[in-house]
């Protein structure tokens, strides 16, 4: 199938932005993937829009005057050699940096996007360098195949050309391509980083005010660490420097931009996490949580979380700084995203040492998981179950005690009742640790002489958690439903036969 047809069969169809987050700590075998939220990710690609257009009746009339004439703009740059193209590129340039959706197919079906990147190549006319650039630019920000297009018609090592123009706003521009392009996979992001335009980005930094010029550079910066597989360390490393030096920039977009650059960074080996540590950037992000400040909130609790995924160590950093009360206040916020998030981090800490657990008990945090548990939405009971049963794999009895006094059996027994597998396995897993903790109870009771009973599973019981489990026995999983049996063979007495289905 030629490219035209391709982009036929898919025409309108724009990707997702979302990205994805790393999974809860020791949790390898059984990872866990949540989409996110278009507005609350740092955007894998932008588009660059006219801010003089749209505000008005006047410049609405004006744009649609120009879609419709459309073709004419198109065959007038294919089919004549004007003497100077400036005005009919700038129309096109007004076309597609429409808030609306612009018809970037159109365009792309017309032919005109080679005569474009021509104008690009013309370094004796800035203006309509610029003008060019920002098209390609922002057909690059559309679907995947408008992508692959402009990188068929080599907009890539254009733009990194265009990296070397003595033009401020054209240097811009082609920043801002290169991310659009880098943000639409690994595999053009690793083309456009062995082209060696990552230093050359970098050195443009260098002394930078301009607001706008930072916004773009480090949104670029930040995509380039953003794709998955991570790049080679050493390729992108000088980033680090650049993200920790505008953490406490004034304008939110430039500060956003470098907490996400390195909440992806935090993401990688235990020594990127030690690098953020040795920077002292940890106290900086606490005190960022405790700002009023929207746009940061999630990059910084995804650093803290990631960081908490590491050594025993670098957790301690995370908690030594005060984050468990910040995340304490998080679990309440009205904001779904920020009680998810903030769920997932303590399913990190909650995979820590006794004596970090400890600290987490302190915090009077098991309340508020409780509540989660029982009555959040299903995407944040996910997190917390995960956080929940991570507390309880690490748990001294006395911990298990404190858990089930503060009512975290019964929802917990009621996730028992939900289709994933993912979480039916860990749910399994944590309620047979509490079983057997109940069971190390019993044997020291017996060994002094006194009759005694499992208490853990007498609770489960009644939290209607052994019924539950009866029902997975015949669970579709052989993992789950050899799970269930163990249990009921191994702390409840009486025969399974009667729950298998023959």
């Amino acid at each position: 199938m030629n490219f035209q047809k391709k982009l036929a069969k898919r025409k309108n169809l724009f990707k997702s932005k979302g990205t994805q987050r790393q999974a809860s700590k020791k949790r390898e075998d059984l990872m866990i993937k949540i989409s996110k939220q278009k507005k609350e990710e740092l955007l894998s690609k932008k588009r660059n829009i006219s801010q003089f257009l749209n505000e008005n009746y006047e410049d609405k009339e004006h744009l649609q005057e120009l879609i419709n004439n459309l073709p004419e703009i198109t065959s007038k740059l294919i089919n004549s050699n004007y003497e100077d193209p400036l005005p009919l590129v700038q129309n096109l340039r007004t076309i597609v940096s429409t808030e609306d959706e612009p018809p970037m197919d159109e365009i792309i079906f017309s032919g005109v996007i080679p005569y474009i990147m021509n104008f690009m190549k013309d370094d004796s006319n800035n203006l309509l360098q610029y003008e060019s650039a920002w098209i390609i630019s922002n057909i690059a920000s559309g679907t995947s195949l408008h992508t692959e297009y402009v990188v068929n018609n080599e907009a890539i090592s254009e733009f990194c050309h265009l990296l070397s123009s003595k033009d401020k706003k054209i240097q811009d521009q082609a920043i801002w391509g290169l991310g659009n392009i880098a943000g639409e996979s690994a595999e053009y992001r690793d083309q456009i980083l062995s082209l060696k335009v990552f230093p050359k980005i970098i050195s443009l930094l260098k002394n930078e005010q301009s607001t706008l010029f930072l916004q773009n550079s480090i949104w670029t910066l930040s995509i380039f660490v953003k794709q998955q597989p991570s790049p080679i360390f050493d390729e992108v490393k000088d980033a680090f420097p650049i993200f920790y030096d505008l953490l406490q920039h004034k304008d939110q977009e430039i500060c956003s931009s470098a907490l996400w650059g390195l909440s992806w960074f935090s993401t990688g080996e235990l020594e990127n996490i030690q690098t953020i540590i040795e920077l002292g950037i940890v106290p900086i992000i606490i005190e960022q949580l405790k700002n009023n400040n929207n746009k940061v909130y999630i990059p910084c609790i995804k650093i803290l979380g990631n960081i908490s995924s590491g050594t025993d160590l670098q957790t301690q950093v995370v908690i030594d700084n005060g984050f468990l009360p910040i995340l304490k206040d998080f679990l309440k916020d009205e904001n779904p995203i920020l009680r998810r998030e903030a769920c997932w981090a303590l399913s990190n800490l909650g995979a820590g040492t006794t004596e970090q657990l400890g600290q987490l008990f302190k915090q009077n945090i098991i309340h508020q998981l409780v509540k989660i548990l029982k009555t959040d939405l299903w995407s944040i009971k996910k997190e917390c179950c995960i956080a929940v049963t991570n507390i309880i794999e690490g748990a001294t009895t006395e911990q298990i005690d404190f858990l089930i006094s503060n009512g975290i059996l019964y929802p917990l027994c009621t996730v028992l009742e939900f289709k994933d597998e993912y979480i039916l396995n860990v749910t399994l897993s944590a309620l047979y640790t509490i079983l057997k903790h109940g069971n190390q109870a019993k044997l020291m009771k017996e060994n002094k002489g006194f009759l005694a009973a499992n208490q853990y599973a007498v609770y489960i019981e009644r939290a209607e958690g052994k019924t539950k489990i009866e029902k997975l026995i015949n669970h579709k999983n052989r993992t789950i439903s050899e799970y269930s049996e163990n249990i009921l063979k191994k702390f409840f007495k009486e025969e399974i036969e009667d729950y298998i289905e023959f």
